[in-house]
C-alpha cells in the first residue's frame, strides 16, 4: 500500500530527490500506481517535482533535520607544538603583525648583557643575537629548525623590574619570537637551579606583568633540564619527607623564637644524606627549589642555595644588614 509516510521516509534519505521510477523501485511498487498518487491532493503540499522530473520533499528543513540526526565528525584540532604549549598566557595572546614585532625593539643586533658573548647567532630573518650561554644557543638553533616561528630576535627589548631593595632595574629577555600564527612569545633562559634566585623571580614577575598587559606569551625555561619551565618547577609536588625538613624552622618563626632562618648548600648536603636512597641528588635539589619558590623564600645565590625565609639585604661580606 502506498502511503505519504513511506515516500517521505524514503526521500529523507535522498536530499537530492529521486525520479518516480526510482521511488517505485525502492518501495517495490508499480510506477503506474505511484504517479497518480504523487499528483494527488494528499501529496501536493509534501512533495515537489522539478524540471528534471525529480521528486523531493517540499519542506527542505525536514531533510536537513534528518541529515543532522547523525552528527558530522568534526575535524581534529591540530596538535599544538610541544614547545609552544609551554608558554603562559597563550589563550590571551593577541595576533600581531611582523611590523608589531619589529617595532618592539631594534632586533638587528641584540647585545649580550655580560658584554662577553660566547657566540653570535644570525637568525634566518637577519637579526643578530649575542648569546651568553650554550642553553640560549640550543633554544635558538632549535627554534630556527622547528618551522613554528617566522621571526626571532633577542637581547634588545627592555623591561623594567623592581626588586625588594631597589626600585628601578632593567633587563633584556634572551629570546623573542613571532610564531607562524602571529603571536609574540618572550623567552627567558635560565638553569632550573637558578630559577629560585630572587632576582630571577623578580624578572619573571615583571615579564609576566609586561606580557599580560601587552597580550604576549612568556616563559622561563631550562633546555638542559628537559625544558622544564618556571611554572612546572613551581608546581612540582613536594614530598612530605622534604617539607618536614623545614618544619622546626618554620615553627620557630611562627612562635616568635626567631625572626629569620637561613640555610645554604652545606645544610642541603647534610639533609640529602638520610634520603639519598629515595632521590637522585639532582631531583632532590629541584624539589627543594620548587618548595622554596612555593614558600616565597629569598635566595641570594644565583645558582644554588643560600636562602632566607624572608627578603634580606647583605653587605659586601654577605652579612645581613636589613630584612623585611
Amino acid at each position: 500500500m502506498i502511503t505519504v509516510e513511506k515516500i517521505k521516509d524514503l526521500l529523507m534519505k535522498y536530499p537530492n530527490g529521486l525520479k518516480a521510477e526510482e521511488i517505485a523501485s525502492k518501495l517495490g511498487i508499480s510506477v503506474i500506481y505511484l504517479k497518480p498518487f504523487l499528483y494527488s491532493d494528499e501529496c501536493k503540499d509534501i512533495f515537489v517535482r522539478d524540471e528534471n522530473l525529480v521528486w523531493s520533499l517540499k519542506d527542505k528543513s525536514q531533510m536537513i533535520k534528518s541529515k543532522n540526526k547523525m552528527p558530522k565528525k568534526q575535524p581534529e584540532k591540530p596538535k599544538e607544538h610541544w614547545f609552544l604549549s609551554k608558554f603562559k598566557n597563550k589563550d590571551a595572546a593577541k595576533r600581531c603583525s611582523s611590523d608589531d614585532f619589529n617595532n618592539l625593539a631594534d632586533w638587528s643586533c641584540g647585545k649580550s648583557p655580560s658584554g662577553k658573548p660566547i657566540k653570535k647567532i644570525k637568525t634566518k630573518c637577519g637579526n643578530v643575537i649575542e648569546c651568553d650561554s650554550n642553553s640560549e644557543i640550543r633554544i635558538l638553533e632549535y627554534l630556527e629548525r622547528s618551522g613554528v616561528v617566522s621571526a626571532i630576535g633577542g637581547q634588545a627589548l627592555i623591561i623594567d623590574y623592581p626588586t625588594y631593595f631597589t626600585s628601578h632595574n632593567k633587563y633584556s629577555p634572551d629570546i623573542v619570537i613571532l610564531t607562524n600564527d602571529n603571536r609574540i612569545g618572550i623567552i627567558e633562559v635560565k638553569p632550573a637551579i637558578a630559577m629560585s634566585y630572587h632576582l630571577n623571580i623578580e624578572k619573571y614577575n615583571a615579564l609576566q606583568k609586561y606580557c599580560e598587559e601587552n597580550g604576549f606569551m612568556f616563559m622561563m625555561v631550562d633546555p638542559d633540564s628537559d625544558y622544564i619551565t618556571f611554572e612546572e618547577l613551581k608546581n612540582k609536588s613536594v614530598p612530605d619527607s622534604i617539607k618536614k625538613i623545614f618544619a622546626p624552622m618554620e615553627e620557630a618563626v611562627s612562635i616568635g623564637t626567631i625572626d629569620l632562618f637561613h640555610f645554604d648548600k652545606k645544610d642541603v648536603d647534610r639533609w640529602y644524606k638520610p634520603v639519598k636512597n629515595d632521590f637522585e641528588r639532582s631531583d632532590f635539589d629541584l624539589l627543594l627549589h620548587s618548595h622554596i619558590i612555593q614558600k616565597g623564600w629569598f635566595n641570594t645565590f644565583d645558582r644554588g642555595f643560600n636562602f632566607y625565609n624572608r627578603p634580606v639585604k647583605l653587605d659586601c661580606d654577605h652579612n645581613v644588614i636589613d630584612y623585611r
